[in-house]
């Protein structure tokens, strides 16, 4: 067997994927299997969050187990049965699959990487490509909030402020941040979101539409 090493991520994300149940996991299966052209890994996340009645936040690293391994794939000159077997060891602590004991979790691996659909090894490739981005946007939320202003004891006027998170994934890791804005800066952001939006209409204009692929 290839050397490789597993990310604990991924160790981790594959034990909660087997503590699913049958019905959960069969779900995911399905939905990978017709997963369409030019999904993302939020369309992914949510798509499957829904569907099995599960945190996009519990989804998310299982989405990431499965990519990861279509990119080590692409990548490398290691196999899939290579990766399927040191999964397998690191879940289980035996010291080789040929001794198999846990044989349900051999095959809930087996048939979680052995997953058929080429719109996701395109997403694994387009993974490579932007391969030096340092951090992938997964999602945002936005709470609000009014701040008196008081003088010599005396309410003389407010603001609003807005609390905005957002979260983004590493190499190795989720993470999130925060920024509050007042009502100025978040209509400056609406700006630049607005002029990217423009400029992505006029790329998709210029190009094939079908052949834009969204990576995140």
């Amino acid at each position: 067997m290839a050397s490789i090493s597993i990310p604990k991520k991924d160790i981790e994300a594959l034990q909660n994927y087997l503590k699913l149940s049958i019905n959960q996991k069969e779900k995911i299966i399905g939905y990978l299997k017709n997963a369409p052209r030019n999904v993302s890994t939020k369309d992914l996340n949510i798509g499957i969050a829904s569907l099995i009645n599960e945190s996009e936040d519990d989804c998310r690293p299982i989405i990431t187990l499965l990519l990861s391994t279509l990119v080590t794939l692409v990548n490398t000159p290691i196999t899939k049965e290579d990766i399927i077997e040191q999964l397998y060891i690191s879940v289980t602590g035996e010291k080789s699959i040929e001794d198999s004991t846990h044989s349900s979790v051999l095959d809930d691996i087996t048939t979680l990487l052995n997953v058929e659909n080429i719109n996701l090894k395109l997403l694994a490739k387009s993974m490579i490509s932007t391969g030096d981005v340092d951090a992938v946007f997964q999602g945002a939320r936005v709470s609000s909030d009014i701040k008196p202003i008081v003088i010599e004891k005396k309410v003389e006027g407010s603001m609003i402020y807005h609390h905005l998170k957002i979260s983004y994934s590493t190499e190795s890791s989720e993470k999130e941040f925060s920024v509050t804005l007042d009502n100025a800066d978040l209509e400056q952001l609406f700006k630049t979101l607005a002029n990217a939006k423009e400029e992505a209409e006029i790329i998709q204009e210029y190009y094939r539409s079908d052949l834009i692929y969204n990576q995140v």
